[in-house]
């Protein structure tokens, strides 16, 4: 598992772990996104789906979001993902 920065164009940083396969790839991606209802809950719920999918061919990024927060509308949350 490896730790990864990345960000949209408004230049805020998020993390994503990226569990990969062993082997050279290409490997198929899946996309990890964890529920919370935009307030609450860490990628690190979906650890274990990571393992589990690197051990079976697959790259898995279970990643973070920008939560919604007082005065922050959840729309804008939602077009960040």
């Amino acid at each position: 598992m490896k730790t990864i920065s990345y960000s949209g164009p408004d230049g805020a940083v998020q993390q994503a772990d990226l569990n990969l396969p062993e082997g050279d790839g290409p490997f198929p991606l899946i996309l990890g996104v964890s529920g919370g209802g935009w307030i609450r809950v860490h990628r690190g719920v979906l650890a274990q789906w990571g393992q589990y999918f690197a051990q079976h061919g697959f790259a898995f990024a279970n990643v973070d979001y920008r939560r919604a927060s007082a005065g922050k509308p959840l729309r804008v949350c939602q077009g960040k993902v």
